[in-house]
């Protein structure tokens, strides 16, 4: 059994705290980490280890688990925080800790910093390997805390992490559906600026370099897609020739 929990303290002297009368012997400090916000670290920690059902009982901070397993999952959850490389097999637990980060649901408006300050966290996560938390990321700026600049960026980040989770998964296993996927979030992109008033030439411009650089089963989900969105006339012509 693993106690993992917070201090703003020397972990040792938290560790030494602990041994009360209701304690059959000291704890051993197996591992402590410095974290920007521990608060914050820890939530996420507990949360993923209690999805896992490794969490021995509500609200207490003890874990069935072996120390290496446990230290292990600090090291993930912190991670989260670095540049590292997108890990695709990580994604089920990366949307775990996604769903840590509180960003308010339909069109309730949000503060511009704290707009800024919810995307980035949560974009901090997606780049390890969850595109849909970047795809959220973007939706706050359409919807949350309207930013033309914002939006565009993140969407953009979104196709560029959705096209290398298709390409991480051979074709015959499921990589042909995920490109496709990928050529239908490059329609979307399109549509969802034109419904804001935002779509400009620039636009049209990145999502034919994005397709160029793809394959044919981004370009034909794409070409699919765009055909069934209701745009005007001189948009949709527009959008079928890039």
């Amino acid at each position: 059994m693993v106690k993992i929990g917070r201090t703003e303290r020397q972990p040792e002297t938290r560790s030494k705290e602990l041994h009360t009368t209701g304690v059959p012997q000291p704890f051993k400090l197996e591992y402590f980490v410095f974290v920007e916000d521990c608060h914050a670290a820890e939530y996420q920690i507990h949360s993923l280890l209690e999805k896992k059902g490794l969490r021995t009982s509500k609200n207490r901070e003890f874990f069935d688990m072996e120390v290496n397993e446990a230290i292990e999952i600090i090291k993930f959850v912190e991670n989260t925080r670095n540049n590292s490389k997108p890990d695709f097999r990580c994604e089920l637990d990366l949307q775990i800790l996604a769903s840590t980060i509180s960003i308010p649901l339909g069109y309730e408006p949000i503060e511009r910093d704290d707009a800024e300050r919810l995307s980035e966290r949560l974009a901090q996560i997606a780049r390890r390997g969850y595109p849909n938390g970047m795809k959220r990321c973007a939706e706050i700026f359409e919807v949350n805390s309207p930013s033309a600049l914002l939006f565009r960026n993140y969407w953009r980040e979104f196709l560029e992490l959705s096209r290398a989770k298709a390409i991480h998964y051979p074709l015959a296993s499921g990589g042909k559906e995920l490109r496709y996927v990928v050529g239908q979030d490059a329609a979307e992109y399109i549509a969802r600026l034109h419904s804001k008033g935002w779509l400009q030439e620039e636009d049209f411009s990145f999502i034919s370099d994005f397709l160029i650089s793809g394959d044919q089963f981004q370009y034909e989900g794409y070409i699919q897609q765009i055909s069934r969105y209701n745009l005007p006339i001189l948009i949709k012509k527009r959008a079928e020739e890039v």
